[in-house]
């Protein structure tokens, strides 16, 4: 019988972590992850594996709306943090801000957004990700009723996706710009 390096095994369940969330079978995705702890645990695996383990089933967790487990794992990833690489503090920032904004608590999830944005600003290979945290904290601002704020961060943000012609964020920053519109009273504009 052929065995498999435990790493390589693991990696393996990832996959099949990532590849049932992506396609929206999230208890699938979180049996997937929960099995890739175990044995990354049974054989003491890598941080990064573990890293990336953690960020996969907090952010299932998130997606699948159970806020009690997502919360248990969000901080597990926390304890990581130290040790992870930058684009994991991103996912891990990021998420949280989305696992705090799908609980409708803005002012929790400001924090982490903007810290996503700063730890990709000036790196020109993140520009995506600084933008989508962007887009992020725009939204977040007008939940928050802080108009002036988020007016200049959509016109940012809108800048820049119109440039690369991403059609879908480019819709999410419309529907930002009707709440923006409404909010500020402006309802012919949001109407039209």
């Amino acid at each position: 019988r052929l065995r498999m390096d435990p790493e390589l095994r693991v990696i393996t369940m990832l996959n099949k972590g990532n590849f049932y969330s992506q396609t929206g079978q999230f208890d699938l995705s979180a049996n997937a992850y929960l099995r890739a702890m175990a044995v990354a645990d049974s054989f003491e695996t890598s941080e990064d594996s573990r890293i990336a383990i953690n960020l996969g089933i907090s952010t299932v967790y998130t997606y699948m709306g159970d806020f009690t487990s997502s919360g248990k794992w969000w901080a597990k990833s926390k304890e990581l943090l130290p040790k992870m690489k930058k684009p994991d503090q991103f996912i891990y920032y990021n998420n949280v801000g989305n696992d705090y904004y799908l609980q409708d608590t803005y002012r929790d999830a400001l924090p982490y957004f903007e810290k996503a944005a700063s730890l990709v600003k000036d790196d020109p290979d993140k520009t995506w990700d600084y933008y989508t945290a962007r887009t992020n904290i725009a939204e977040i601002l007008i939940n928050l009723k802080e108009a002036k704020k988020a007016r200049p961060i959509l016109h940012e943000v809108d800048s820049f996706f119109r440039k690369v012609d991403f059609g879908i964020l480019r819709y999410y920053i419309r529907t930002s710009e009707i709440e923006l519109a409404t909010l500020e009273g402006r309802h012919s504009d949001a109407t039209q």
